[in-house]
């Protein structure tokens, strides 16, 4: 099995957006279906070097015997206690007529280098509550958006993946950033960790068109997320930004 380049050993030398591939010839797999063999064998590299913490899966095609890649996507990184961050990546595995033989999720615990985490790997760590920090007060500066919720006495929540977050918002300003608020959102707009990557690296905020093809999913009063749409859409020019401010 070869690798697009040398493996990184520590948190920071992870960004959002990094992709890797792996590839597992047809002599290696022999005898066993495509899909099976070549996860077996590039999920012990997949880590590059860290602990495996969860795993997530869903066998396609099983494929025939041959030549595989499996790509792996950075879709998070995240500080942790005790000198210790997460790695998160989306998966793909595929044949070489580009056929889906497999997709899911890995997360991998690496050792950090310093004591505090990165700021590119706060401002891409979508719906944390460092993040929403980030992001409210960029609401806050955002003419379009605090215009577009002047109207509104509510929280609108966002979801990447497994991680949500509420803002508070009161007459255009936003007044509290948590997990939960006492009535719960207004509505939440959620994607995948891939769903989000891919909004954050396209040339345009491009939204609409991600939800209207299945990206992006609305949930909660209905009414009220039609109603400020045009919110929502100030707030992922914000997210946009912050995300690639300060990229090399």
């Amino acid at each position: 099995m070869s690798e697009a380049d040398t493996a990184p050993g520590y948190l920071e030398d992870f960004r959002v957006g990094q992709c890797r591939r792996w590839q597992v010839p047809a002599a290696a797999t022999a005898g066993r279906p495509a899909a099976s063999a070549a996860f077996d064998m590039a999920f012990d590299v997949i880590g590059d070097g860290g602990t495996p913490v969860d795993l997530r899966w869903t066998f396609g095609d099983a494929g025939k015997p041959g030549d595989t890649t499996l790509t792996g996507t950075v879709t998070r990184c995240r500080f942790g206690a005790e000198g210790t961050g997460l790695v998160h990546r989306h998966l793909r595995l595929t044949d070489r007529a580009d056929t889906v033989l497999g997709e899911g999720t890995a997360v991998f615990s690496f050792p950090a280098k310093h004591s505090e985490p990165l700021t590119q790997h706060v401002r891409t760590d979508f719906c944390s509550l460092p993040w929403a920090r980030e992001l409210a007060d960029a609401l806050t500066r955002n003419e379009e958006f605090v215009s577009a919720t002047r109207p509104m006495d509510g929280s609108i929540a966002f979801r990447c993946g497994d991680e949500a977050v509420q803002f508070r918002i009161y007459k255009g300003l936003v007044v509290d950033v948590a997990r939960s608020t006492p009535s719960g959102p207004t509505f939440t707009v959620a994607g995948s960790e891939l769903s989000w990557l891919g909004l954050m690296t396209a040339p345009r905020n491009d939204f609409i068109a991600r939800t209207m093809a299945g990206d992006f999913a609305a949930s909660g009063n209905t009414h009220e997320y039609l109603r400020f749409t045009k919110a929502v859409v100030s707030a992922w020019d914000c997210v946009r930004e912050l995300a690639r401010r300060d990229t090399p």
